[in-house]
């Protein structure tokens, strides 16, 4: 049952995610709302959903990967500092793909790339989310520097997104740049 009489007269889809998931960091953590990075940690972005595949840094042997904080719906951002939590089962494939180092964390979906970017203040969030995608685009896709800038500066489903907007102790700001796989040769 709702607890707030006002949602009892509304309905959405559910669209359920993970909001918790990386790699053991490279430095140390003590809480999780200070865990976030190029490893994952405290996300809460809806690209973390199934049929998503998220490529992580690992920085231990093992990776020691962990998980948690699934949520049944949330906005493109989280800064009520909280959602529709729930529990779930949730399958994974994990795979380990050596000799490759990747900046910071990056989802592939079935139609688009989405490069993630944390920090404070939000501008340099979203900054670094921008230029990792460029970077991923000149690395894997053939793209001149120049080519990528001009993608994301001109093309009109290039998007800019924010989902960890809450301003407690030191989480970050999360943002993610997102470019349509249309526009991959």
């Amino acid at each position: 049952m709702c607890w707030w009489p006002a949602l009892r007269r509304w309905r959405c889809q559910i669209t359920p995610f993970i909001g918790t998931l990386g790699t053991a960091p490279d430095r140390e953590v003590r809480t999780s709302i200070d865990g976030q990075g190029a490893w994952g940690g405290n996300l809460d972005m809806r690209n973390a959903a199934a049929g998503n595949r998220i490529t992580m840094p690992v920085y231990h042997d093992g990776a020691l990967f962990y998980l948690g904080d699934l949520h049944a719906s949330q906005g493109d951002t989280e800064c009520t500092v909280t959602a529709a939590e729930t529990c779930s089962t949730v399958r994974l494939h994990l795979k380990l793909i050596k000799k490759k180092k990747l900046p910071f964390l990056r989802i592939e979906k079935p139609d688009a790339l989405v490069a993630v970017g944390t920090a404070r203040p939000l501008k340099v969030a979203v900054n670094i989310a921008t230029q990792y995608l460029m970077a991923w685009l000149v690395d894997e896709f053939g793209f001149t520097p120049t080519d990528a800038h001009c993608l994301v500066s001109t093309y009109p489903d290039f998007r800019i997104k924010v989902y960890q907007m809450c301003n407690i102790a030191q989480l970050s700001y999360l943002a993610d740049a997102e470019i349509p796989r249309k526009y991959l040769p």
